[in-house]
């Protein structure tokens, strides 16, 4: 039988699924007004997770006819309709999901998950295919209900603050706010107003290890600001890489009264400084995982907690990378990524030896083709992993254990920003300012328009997608044709810089998930070594070109022409224009060099005639891979037709 609370938006605690009943009890530990906002919350949260399960299933064929341009589909006696919602192939529902066996919407997402196991959709993958996705999904709802009142609630606050001042729009509040305290950072402000996770992932916003209460004290989407302590890790039982300088002697010079701290703690422990090395940690893995997996370590003296010291840091979009309070003598520090036992979408996010090892070594690499190609004209930033560090338990073959204690300090985007510019993550511009309700976008075009005296949003946002393609199309496709790099240049990745409303700068951090093909790279006199067994290194080309047109083209920049185009009016195809323009320029240098022309043609051909590539999320999360990549084809604005 179907559980069914109509589609009001104003429910009560009673009509709420088990799976979204969940948070109440923090919730009310708050105040009535938490329970009010997650109420007002869970609706919407419930119809875009639906949205997301039934375009992924729709787009990958599962228990169905693949209807990549959407339509009337149907599978496991469930129906829906599906529109295409952008040029890059985001679908998006058109209406309520039907079921054969009820005259009422299916509204639960995870009740159509199990509908779709019931009537045997997900035979074939892993044994818990259906189990697995029912909970994820639930826990997806829950957690994006909670993101979203979280975000009701700050709004509320904020726009009471900002009309006291007489301020009418996010980006004069982030000016202010910086101007007066030396502690706020718009780029960590922006970042935690990204709510709504991956639009084509139907698990988009998992975190799998954290309680609602938990979320409500950690989760950016709060507004959350935590206390991050450190560990002491004997010498010998830690392991670390960086650029240039260590771990150590960055965490000095970014934080000298900690460390100096930090070895008054140690001295009144009887233990000697030097023998340690210091290693901040989330402050939930230090209070639920470090005493678990590291409890012989802490007895043994190998790892020793210091509760007492502890640095504040604002939590960023990815959860447990963490942006430290700058102050007077340090107002840019470096982020700091930490270990965090926790499944954001789909993969646990700590930090073992290979994050530790690769990061900086990437990052060394990307130096140096950065010098040579004089930073694009100083078009692209490399946000460098500049050192890591990591806890050696002694089983190593453990990989909770080896995954537990480690850090990697990452370079701020605010670090030497000119005055007047702001450092704002991709992913925030389609987000909802908290001001006017409109995409932070339309408020940078507005920006734009009255700096250059421009009549209006439509001629405002194609200067801005003509500036957007030339700051990112040749030096992306240059890293990845002449060098066999392909960055992850997914919005949650990319930090924009602009002026007066205008991009300036592009920067990508998070090296992972990146691919290099090393025949490529070792042809312009580089090479790497990375740990053994490292996901990042590709044999053929196919996987290295997919990861950039799907981060890129696919998600980044069908995203935002598609908010661009709904803010400004401006068509869509248009927009994507001046891309294929710079798509060109870049290819006709590229294949004028002798040593590259080969790549350069079957790159080019790629990027202009063929499909894109849309990852398979959803079946690759029922066979539970991460690594291994599926991409299915998809819309090319670029195609050359």
């Amino acid at each position: 039988m179907l559980h069914h609370s109509a589609t009001r938006e104003n429910l009560t605690v009673a009509e709420l699924y088990d799976h979204e009943r969940l948070a109440v009890p923090a919730l009310e530990a708050r105040g009535p007004a938490y329970v009010a906002a997650y109420l007002t919350a869970v609706p919407q949260a419930r119809r875009a997770t639906m949205q997301r399960l039934m375009s992924a299933m729709a787009r990958e064929g599962i228990g169905t006819r693949s209807a990549p341009l959407g339509g009337e589909v149907a599978f496991g006696g469930l129906r829906a309709w599906l529109l295409t919602a952008n040029a890059a192939g985001r679908l998006a529902l058109g209406g309520p999901v039907g079921h054969d066996g009820s005259d009422l919407p299916v509204e639960d997402p995870v009740t159509a998950a199990r509908l779709l196991a019931e009537a045997g959709t997900f035979t074939g993958y892993s044994f818990m295919a259906g189990d697995l996705l029912c909970t994820e999904l639930a826990d997806s709802v829950r957690n994006h209900a909670l993101a979203l009142a979280g975000a009701a609630m700050r709004t509320a606050r904020l726009r009471s603050q900002a009309a006291q001042r007489g301020i009418h729009t996010t980006l004069d509040w982030v000016r202010e706010q910086s101007g007066e305290f030396t502690e706020f950072s718009p780029h960590a402000f922006f970042e935690q107003w990204v709510i709504e996770g991956d639009p084509l992932h139907p698990c988009a916003m998992v975190r799998a290890g954290m309680s609602p209460a938990e979320q409500l004290g950690h989760g950016p989407e709060w507004g959350s600001l935590l206390a991050a302590p450190l560990a002491a890790v004997r010498r010998e039982r830690a392991a670390g890489s960086g650029v240039k300088e260590s771990f150590g002697e960055l965490l000095r010079s970014e934080h000298p009264l900690l460390t100096v701290q930090a070895a008054a703690g140690l001295r009144q422990r009887g233990l000697a400084p030097d023998r340690y090395v210091l290693i901040p940690v989330h402050p939930l893995q230090a209070s639920r995982v470090l005493p678990d997996v590291g409890r012989a370590a802490i007895r043994d003296g190998e790892i020793v907690p210091l509760p007492e010291i502890a640095l504040p840091a604002m939590p960023l979009m990815s959860v447990r990378t963490l942006a430290p309070l700058g102050t007077e003598q340090n107002p840019h520090p470096l982020r700091i990524k930490t270990a965090l036992e926790v499944q954001v979408a789909g993969a646990m996010r700590g930090i073992g030896p290979e994050a530790v090892h690769n990061g900086p070594r990437v990052s060394r690499v990307l130096r140096e083709i950065m010098l040579r190609e004089a930073d694009f004209t100083g078009r692209l930033q490399i946000l460098e992993d500049r050192a890591g560090i990591g806890w050696l338990p002694a089983d190593q073959n453990d990989p909770r254990r080896a995954r537990a204690l480690g850090a990697i300090l990452r370079t701020n985007p605010e670090q030497g920003l000119p005055l007047g510019r702001l450092a704002i993550p991709a992913a925030a511009l389609t987000a909802r300012s908290p001001l006017n309700d409109e995409p932070i976008l339309a408020e940078l075009l507005d920006e734009l328009a009255i700096a250059r005296s421009l009549p209006g949003r439509a001629v405002a946002a194609q200067l801005f997608a003509a500036r957007y393609a030339e700051l990112t199309v040749e030096p992306l496709f240059t890293l990845l044709t002449r060098y066999g790099i392909a960055l992850a240049a997914h919005p949650q990745n990319s930090i924009v810089v602009f002026r007066d409303g205008l991009p300036v700068r592009f920067a990508v951090r998070d090296f992972g998930s990146i691919r290099i093909h090393r025949g490529r790279l070792r042809r312009q006199g580089l090479d790497i070594s990375l740990r053994t067994g490292s996901s990042i290194l590709a044999e053929t080309e196919d996987p290295v070109r997919g990861k950039l047109l799907y981060t890129f083209l696919t998600q980044h920049v069908g995203a935002l022409l598609e908010c661009l185009a709904e803010v400004s009016s401006v068509d869509e195809t248009r927009l994507w224009s001046p891309f294929r323009g710079e798509v060109l320029r870049t290819y006709s240098g590229l294949l004028g060099l002798p040593d590259i022309g080969h790549e350069a043609s079957d790159d080019r051909r790629a990027v202009l005639d063929r499909p894109l590539p849309l990852k398979k999320v959803l079946s690759m999360r029922l066979v539970d891979t991460v690594a291994d990549e599926v991409f299915l084809p998809a819309p090319n604005p670029l195609r050359i037709r």
